[in-house]
């Protein structure tokens, strides 16, 4: 038997969140989709929120408003979210970043960081990438081993190169069910 043949509905401690952290395009958004439909939590792309909430593409905000707006515009709508409990919630690759930021996921949940080498990052995103932090791939790799220490604060980590979703999803559950989450 799997751990992923457990049944989730056991995982009754919902007063916390889960939070995906990790550089942009390591998976955060497709592994919490899949995680939050396995506890029966909810789900929240923090830059999909954002969007939904500015009415706009992050790329649009970025060139409109500058990065800085934005900046302050993720901590707030951080901060909103973390009120909530019970939800698996996918940060922007930059949330991490910021103290502020960290404080407030430490103090609402439970911190994985999916980690992706540089080189599947740059492959995954140079045919379609719309993200306003990575240009080229200087810049791309400049950013990448600039917010690694940050990365390094999450509470734990998995690899989530080369192995299906649904491995990912199994690892950060047998996570959870160690530290007696379920």
């Amino acid at each position: 038997m799997s751990l992923l043949d457990i049944d989730p509905g056991i995982m009754q401690d919902r007063n916390l969140n889960i939070y995906l952290i990790g550089f942009m395009a390591c998976g955060k958004t497709t592994v919490g989709k899949a995680l939050a439909e396995k506890l029966r939590w909810g789900f929240v792309d923090l830059d999909e929120q954002i969007e939904k909430v500015e009415g706009k593409r992050i790329r649009d905000i970025f060139e409109e408003s500058g990065e800085s707006y934005f900046r302050d515009l993720e901590r707030k709508i951080l901060h909103e979210i973390s009120q909530e409990k019970g939800y698996v919630i996918s940060l922007g690759g930059g949330t991490f970043c910021f103290e502020e930021n960290i404080k407030c996921v430490e103090k609402s949940g439970i911190s994985f960081w999916l980690k992706c080498p540089l080189t599947e990052v740059y492959n995954r995103l140079k045919f379609h990438c719309d993200r306003p932090l990575a240009k080229d791939f200087k810049t791309l790799k400049d950013l990448y081993y600039k917010r690694l220490s940050y990365y390094g604060k999450a509470d734990f980590s998995i690899e989530n190169f080369n192995k299906p979703v649904i491995k990912c999803v199994e690892e950060i559950f047998f996570v959870l069910k160690l530290r007696g989450y379920v």
